[in-house]
């Protein structure tokens, strides 16, 4: 079996059992799976193999991109789970539809990134910087985005559940209709953003901003 299809079939269980209730058991099962590639996973500068793989197939999990630039790149469907993307420039890229479940995108690059229907299930985002970037219908339940920037990101009914947003920018964000049930996130942030039907982390739904 080639690489790749052993990736897709990786990805795939991993995104099924991130959906599981049980959270206990979910994470024992992803812990088994994980650690083997985990440990395998490089530290320093991205592999050129993978970025040639990335580019040609679209399936690349657990492959070391860390610092890459891939600004401007046609993502979309992209498969990238457990993906080290830490600093990578990704201005402008097309993620649409990509799954980057438990992806590392630690301090990465996403200005005016197209984000649409994305699966980033625990990710890692700390300190990204995502101004502009469009989260439509994204999925990021439990990442970590603590200090990442959302300056004028839209961030219209995507799933924001269990995140941490702590000191993260949310400076003219629009989370009309987003989840932020049980999200960390300081009310002066959250504050500063656009609210229209959406659902607060003490599950009380705002509607300060709507149109009349």
């Amino acid at each position: 079996m080639t690489r790749p299809k052993i990736e897709l079939i990786y990805s795939f269980l991993v995104v099924v059992m991130g959906q599981t209730q049980n959270k206990l058991i979910t994470g024992v099962l992803l812990t088994v799976v994980a650690l083997p590639w985990i440990a395998a996973i490089p530290a320093l500068a991205f592999q050129e193999v993978d970025l040639e793989r990335l580019l040609k197939v679209g399936v690349c999990s657990r492959c070391n991109l860390r610092s890459a630039d891939l600004q401007d790149e046609d993502l979309q469907k992209a498969v990238l789970v457990q993906a080290n993307l830490r600093g990578s420039n990704l201005q402008n890229v097309d993620l649409t539809d990509a799954i980057l479940v438990q992806a590392n995108l630690v301090e990465t690059n996403l200005v005016e990134a197209t984000l649409k229907n994305a699966n980033f299930r625990n990710a890692g985002l700390v300190r990204a910087n995502l101004t502009d970037a469009d989260l439509t219908d994204a999925d990021l339940m439990g990442a970590d985005l603590r200090g990442a920037n959302f300056t004028n990101a839209t961030l219209e009914t995507t799933s924001l559940i269990g995140v941490n947003l702590d000191g993260a920018i949310l400076q003219n964000t629009n989370l009309e209709s987003a989840d932020l049930r049980g999200a960390l996130v300081r009310r002066d942030s959250i504050q500063a953003a656009r609210l229209c039907r959406t659902q607060l982390p003490d599950g009380s739904v705002a509607n300060r901003d709507c149109a009349s």
